[in-house]
């Protein structure tokens, strides 16, 4: 018996396994069809125009009248291109002084700076002719639609009345589908009269922006050749500058020059950018409000805490703070400024440090606040006096001189204790104080000798990494004293995360303060060294490279993502997991 029931199981086995092999290549080629591309399918075939019906000519004739004239409004851009044609005329004469002068920059020598002084003003003439073609793009792409919508409706009445023998139109409806044609006609011309003044205006405008992006091109090879032999002599020794005229004439002639120069690019940028300034303006005084609104809740509280007694004196000065923060964001508001601006708004800064500094330091310390102050008046001398003539070189030597002793003063005050800082920061402000104090000597010398660009390079990088220090130290001191008041406030204390944990958020909000202050000081740094795109150029290189190890390839950019990624994934769960625990 078990010998038959083997058999059967046998024969049924074989039956099935017959009967997969017959169906492996009906499934092979099943799976073949399922692998090859579907084909694409035909695209509809527009069908031809047809004749307007009869009966449908009175209607369509009077529904033709609005449809041409909203063709002619929205074709009807005289207003804004003659406007612009007016500012594209203007922009060229600018242009034509601005070629001339950066030409004779270009073939006076001396620093890469004096080169760079005249990049952000063709950066910002490109910045006006690409809104322009924007524009321009925008209206004849426009006016095109229109174009495309009057020929069809042409064609489409032209067929009607070649037709008009066959159907034996009326001679009425005749005659009313010749007048439509006209119109038609007639609004044809003038979108073509629109359409021409657009394309004229787009061809000039776009020929001039190819002229700028040829001259920045120049000029960023010409500053990267400089930069390249920044060491070399490439002025005269100081003491033979007072007899040389330099780019601008003689030192009575080069100041008036500066601050005519330097007042009309403020006033020219005021008018163009007035949205934006009333835009920051707004933000510093919203601002400047919350801080006064803080500085009465934390006297309150300072009654009952006199821990809470340092931060109240931050917030003695909420305009002067509001001043700071608002400045630090200028970026944001000012994108490519002209250097004129730039100065103004660090003379303005100025005197907002000089507010808060003195109430922020130890009394023996106070003098580095004036110190500063002169400091910084003689760099924005340099920064305003034309590069590379007298005006400006004096004052580099004046400015590398007072840096020196600056440092020293310092380096002195560190060391006696009087600073009253932890040993820490005492060896970081001790080594910062020697580092910097060398530099200003060798930017002395080199001022002396005529080697300029070397100067400018190491004073000016020198006093940018100082200035963004105090600034960015300063911001991070107001900045932790709004965290301290905003989290004692109800509004946060209605979250459960502050009323149980506000000793651990203000912990990392402190931490993050300082990891952005660390960013915006080491950019301000290299931008001073005019290291800035050099280093994010080599860091992209270096992101994008590639690692090859046989067939497999992989870049360092690709494996810093997956761990900025993991690194991500598991702070941002551990904060919503905190999160979620406490509320």
């Amino acid at each position: 018996m078990s010998s038959k029931i083997t058999s059967a199981v046998r024969q049924a086995v074989s039956i099935v396994a017959f009967a997969v092999i017959l169906t492996i290549p009906v499934v092979a080629v099943h799976a073949q069809e399922a692998q090859e591309p579907a084909p694409t399918p035909a695209p509809t075939p527009t069908p031809d125009p047809t004749p307007i019906p009869t009966t449908e000519i009175p209607g369509r004739a009077a529904a033709i009248g609005p449809l041409l004239r909203a063709a002619i409004a929205s074709a009807d851009i005289r207003g804004e291109v003659e406007k612009i044609a007016q500012d594209f005329e203007d922009e060229q004469q600018h242009l034509a002084e601005l070629t001339e002068e950066t030409q004779r920059r270009l073939e006076a020598g001396g620093p890469a700076s004096i080169i760079e002084e005249a990049q952000n003003s063709w950066l910002r003439s490109a910045g006006r002719l690409d809104g322009w073609l924007s524009t321009l793009k925008a209206h004849s792409t426009t006016i095109a639609d229109q174009r495309q919508l009057l020929e069809e409706e042409r064609q489409l009445w032209e067929l009607t009345m070649a037709s008009a023998d066959e159907v034996e139109l009326p001679e009425a409806l005749r005659q009313q589908v010749e007048d439509t044609l006209i119109a038609i006609g007639t609004t044809e011309t003038a979108v073509r009269a629109n359409r021409d003044d657009v394309l004229t205006l787009q061809s000039a405008v776009a020929r001039e922006k190819a002229a700028v992006d040829e001259m920045l091109a120049a000029q960023k090879d010409e500053i990267a050749l400089r930069r390249r032999s920044i060491v070399g002599l490439d002025s005269p020794p100081l003491w033979k500058t007072f007899a040389a005229p330099g780019l601008d004439g003689g030192p009575s002639e080069q100041v008036v020059a500066m601050w005519t120069k330097n007042s009309e690019t403020i006033r020219t940028y005021v008018v163009e950018r007035l949205d934006r300034l009333i835009r920051q303006g707004g933000f510093l005084v919203l601002l400047a409000i919350g801080l006064i609104f803080l500085r009465r809740r934390a006297a309150l509280w300072a009654k009952q805490d006199r821990s809470l007694e340092p931060t109240v004196e931050v917030f003695e000065r909420p305009l002067a703070a509001a001043f700071i923060v608002t400045i630090l964001l200028g970026e944001v508001f000012h994108p490519r400024a002209p250097a004129a601006w730039l100065d103004l708004m660090g003379l303005c800064i100025l005197l907002a440090l000089l507010r808060l500094l003195p109430g922020m330091l130890l009394p023996s310390m106070r003098s580095g606040a004036y110190l500063l102050a002169l400091l910084y008046f003689l760099k924005k001398v340099v920064d305003l006096a034309p590069d590379g003539n007298l005006v400006n070189r004096l004052a580099l030597f004046a400015l590398s001189l007072t840096g020196a002793a600056s440092c020293h003063w310092l380096y002195s005050k560190v060391r006696e204790g009087d600073a009253n800082i932890s040993e820490g920061w005492s060896r970081t402000v001790v080594f910062g104080a020697r580092v910097a104090f060398l530099a200003f000597v060798a930017g002395t010398l080199a001022n002396l000798i005529g080697a300029v660009g070397f100067a400018m390079l190491v004073v000016m990088g020198t006093l940018q990494g100082i200035f963004a220090a105090i600034l960015f130290w300063v911001a991070a001191v107001l900045l932790r004293a709004i965290v301290r008041v905003v989290l004692l406030t109800r509004t946060a204390r209605h979250l459960a995360i502050v009323r149980l944990h506000a000793d651990t958020v203000r912990r990392s909000l402190f931490r993050l303060i300082h990891v952005l202050m660390v960013i915006g000081w080491a950019k301000g740094t290299l931008e001073g060294f005019g290291a800035l795109d050099a280093t994010i150029d080599g860091l992209k290189k270096a992101v994008e490279s590639k690692i090859s190890i046989g067939d497999f390839s992989v870049s360092p950019g690709d494996i810093l993502i997956f761990f900025v990624v993991v690194w991500l994934t598991f702070k941002i769960s551990q904060l919503l997991r905190f999160v979620l625990e406490a509320d």
